[in-house]
Formats: C-alpha cells, sequence, structure tokens
C-alpha cells in the first residue's frame, strides 16, 4: 500500500496544476481555474527553486498545457470549443502518458528517487522494477484518460453546453473512485503478469 501510494504521489506531483485547474474550474468557474493553476505553477516553481530542486519536465508540460488550453477558453468564448475542451484535453494527456510509457517513465522514477532515496531498495529489482511499476500504473492511467476523453467526447455531442459543464464535474469526480480502487486492486497484480510475459 505504501509503495503505490508513493508511486501515485509522484504522478499527483508532477501533474498538480491539472488537478488545481480541474477542481476550481468545477467550483468557480474558467477564470479562478485559470488563475489558481498560473499561481500555483509559480509557487511550485519557487518552491522548488527556493529548495534548489529540479523542476520536472512533466510538470512543466502540465502546467503550459493546462494554462494554455485555459487561456485558449476565455479569449475564444467558443461555446463549441468549450465543450470539446475536457474531451481534447483527456485525449491529450492520454497520448502523452502512453508515450512515456512507451519511451521509459524515466521522469518519474527520478523524482520518486529524488523524493525518496531508499525506494529503490524497497523495489524487488532496483530501479529497473520500479521504472516496470511505473509502466503498469502509465497504462493504468491512459486507459483512465481514454475512458474519460470518449465519454466526455459523447457528453459534448449529446447536451448543452451548460448541461455538459455539469455532467462533466460529476462524472470527473465519481470518476476517480473506481480509477483509485483499480490502482489498489490492479497495479500489482498487472505488473506481475506484466513482468512474466517479459514487458517490463
Amino acid at each position: 500500500m505504501r509503495r503505490i501510494l508513493g508511486v501515485v504521489g509522484a504522478i499527483l506531483a508532477n501533474v498538480g496544476p491539472l488537478v488545481v485547474f480541474y477542481a476550481f474550474d468545477w467550483a468557480w468557474g474558467l477564470k479562478p481555474a485559470i488563475v489558481a493553476c498560473a499561481v500555483f505553477s509559480i509557487g511550485e516553481v519557487l518552491w522548488r527553486l527556493h529548495r534548489k530542486e529540479p523542476i520536472t519536465f512533466l510538470f512543466k508540460v502540465t502546467a503550459t498545457t493546462t494554462v494554455g488550453l485555459g487561456v485558449v477558453d476565455m479569449f475564444l468564448a467558443n461555446p463549441t470549443f468549450f465543450s470539446y475542451e475536457a474531451s481534447i484535453t483527456n485525449a491529450a494527456f492520454g497520448v502523452w502518458f502512453a508515450w512515456l510509457m512507451v519511451k521509459g517513465p524515466g521522469p518519474f522514477v527520478d523524482e520518486m528517487v529524488r523524493q525518496r532515496p531508499d525506494v529503490l531498495e524497497k523495489i524487488e529489482g532496483g530501479r529497473e522494477g520500479l521504472e516496470g511499476l511505473m509502466r503498469v500504473l502509465l497504462a493504468i492511467v491512459v486507459v483512465y484518460h481514454v475512458v474519460t476523453a470518449g465519454a466526455y467526447l459523447w457528453i459534448a455531442a449529446h447536451y448543452t453546453v451548460e448541461e455538459a459543464v455539469g455532467i462533466r464535474a460529476i462524472f470527473g469526480n465519481v470518476s476517480l473512485i473506481p480509477f483509485l480502487g483499480a490502482v489498489y486492486l490492479f497495479l500489482n497484480p498487472l505488473h506481475g503478469w506484466a513482468k512474466r510475459r517479459g514487458w517490463v
């Protein structure tokens, strides 16, 4: 359990701007979400610089993409784009995580090792074992983003903008429960299954 929480924590530390954006967008709307995301990103950068910690590439991508799409939403004022923005965002991050899974989850592993230097001692196979575990976790994340993007696409096509925003907010929060449940229940079994087949 501690291993799983450590892995999930490393991911959340890298995609924090996205979490902040969606939380504020759901609660207070687009403009506060953009401001909150920008403030969080700047604060995180200053905090890491103060502690002389490296700013991960994934954090830069997440912050830039989230703020960028939010600004486009705000200035275009295009209901059609806004309706499909959640689907586009989830699909884009699904592609990004899939690419990272194929190329290698080095950034995640580096961040975990930096935060918890003893983590490699607790993982069977050391760094190689941790990277294999991360690949499986990224696969679960990719599936989640693809399913969510498809669901948001269907919602956008069948409901008005106002209705879609409300439904997306509910779906986005509710969908986290099976996602976290899947991570908790299937991460280790899937890792063992993939390892036996030589995939990780």
